[in-house]
């Protein structure tokens, strides 16, 4: 529902949306396996798992996150420069909202502290590489590169609300 009235929003011709679902359908399936691959190697060998993602996850994804922020961006800088300043600052509040309704719900429900910081941390990472694949799949260029656009910025404000608890929580252990 949310790609067909999008797709009206932006004026982008109507194409196969039982082609678009396939494609979700794919992406959704290879994420599940990756993830299932990666618990079941963790189950069987914990050493290995550690090996994998010290020595080959992390380094390769310091590699596409440079990428993708300094390239990525220079190259669709004319999309960002179609949004307005309020339309960056809601975007980059939602990463907040989300670790602050977390926190606050599970305070509320009287949880652990652990309970706490990873009930805030979930609500706070959304999916957004899931929502950007589904840009992709169902608009026509340059359709897509506008869609793209807050869900780009809310991935790049993600890190915003560990860093503010980071932060006070220095701040806290220093008083």
């Amino acid at each position: 529902m949310w790609v067909l009235s999008t797709r009206q929003l932006l004026g982008s011709p109507s194409t196969d949306f039982l082609h678009q679902l396939y494609h979700l359908e794919l992406w959704l399936a290879s994420s599940a396996g990756a993830y299932l691959l990666g618990l079941a190697l963790r189950l069987s060998s914990r050493d290995i798992a550690e090996g994998y993602l010290n020595w080959f996850a992390k380094p390769f994804l310091l590699l596409i996150s440079i990428l993708l922020i300094t390239l990525g961006v220079y190259i669709n800088i004319y999309v960002f420069n179609t949004l307005s300043v309020t339309t960056m600052i809601a975007a980059a509040c939602v990463p907040l909202i989300g670790y602050v309704t977390g926190f606050t719900v599970a305070y509320v429900c009287r949880q652990e502290a652990d309970y706490i910081k990873t009930i805030a941390t979930e609500t706070t990472i959304s999916n957004c590489l899931l929502v950007l694949v589904l840009i992709r799949f169902s608009f026509q260029q340059p359709s897509a590169d506008l869609a793209s656009a807050i869900p780009i910025l809310i991935l790049f404000s993600s890190p915003g609300p560990f860093v503010l608890a980071s932060i006070l929580g220095s701040i806290k252990r220093s008083i």
